[in-house]
């Protein structure tokens, strides 16, 4: 292109320069304020670390969202997720048994899509492409996109609930619970409250269980995060608590640290 033709161009796009050689000043001065003037800046993107591949997982997904091979006692009602699933919430199910558990979400009118026992059994009572009412509707949870930004008030409308069967902190439950020969607890404070408490354990089966099905849901949905009820809803939830290695869930998923609190 002739250098005269490019410097005209540069007049027509609002660059005031002087006539010069080809690479003279003025002319590569506007030639590059010019290209600035296409480029967006990148501080005004909100950037966020990467998560890793995530390993493959012994569980499938069929493109129905339900778990392959596993037991069903299904929850019904359910539409279809509002926005798509983004992150899971991991809860514990304040309950001896999964059987307990998923007929007093019945009862009172909650889901989750699966509950995992102790021995690591997986029970999915909803499939993965419809939402749940397990982690709480607008005013009563909350969590903000770690790549995007974005703050979505209520959280039953785009994650994946995960009920592990585990008493927490409930003290009656476990005085009568220790009869049973697996049963462990640790004392500890939850980062929520101020004072140290005695909560049951997870299982070693059973947590694999909850790290292989987390990992399969980021996988096959793209998830975005890992968290707890504690996180999205630290003002009236403590689940799944002290006892729960959300680090090496996360870990396992590609995910750093430990999730974000959202605080009212």
């Amino acid at each position: 292109m002739n250098i005269r033709r490019i410097q005209q161009f540069l007049k027509d796009k609002g660059q005031d320069i002087k006539v010069d050689g080809l690479l003279g000043v003025n002319t590569k001065n506007a030639a590059l304020n010019y290209i600035r003037t296409l480029i967006t800046p990148i501080a005004t993107v909100p950037f966020a670390p990467i998560p890793k591949p995530v390993p493959d997982s012994s569980i499938t997904i069929d493109d129905k969202g339900w778990i392959v091979g596993v037991k069903r006692d299904v929850i019904s009602g359910g539409t279809d997720f509002i926005n798509p699933p983004m992150f899971v919430v991991e809860h514990f199910t304040g309950g001896s048994s999964v059987e307990s558990s998923i007929n007093e979400m019945k009862n009172r009118g909650v889901s989750a899509h699966v509950v995992i026992d102790r021995d690591g059994t997986i029970t999915q009572c909803r499939s993965f492409l419809q939402r749940c009412d397990h982690a709480g509707r607008p005013g009563k949870a909350r969590w903000k996109h770690p790549i995007t930004g974005k703050l979505y008030d209520g959280c039953n409308s785009c994650s994946i609930g995960i009920e592990i069967a585990n008493l927490g902190d409930d003290k009656d439950s476990m005085d009568s619970y220790r009869n049973k020969p697996y049963f462990r607890s640790i004392r500890a404070k939850h980062f929520n409250e101020s004072v140290i408490k005695e909560w049951e354990s997870y299982y070693e089966p059973q947590m694999k269980s909850v790290i292989e099905l987390t990992k399969a849901l980021v996988s096959k949905y793209k998830l975005v995060d890992v968290t707890g009820h504690e996180n999205v809803a630290p003002e009236r939830k403590n689940d799944p608590g002290p006892a729960f290695d959300m680090l090496a869930v996360r870990k396992a998923c590609g995910f750093d640290g430990l999730p974000v609190v959202h605080r009212l």
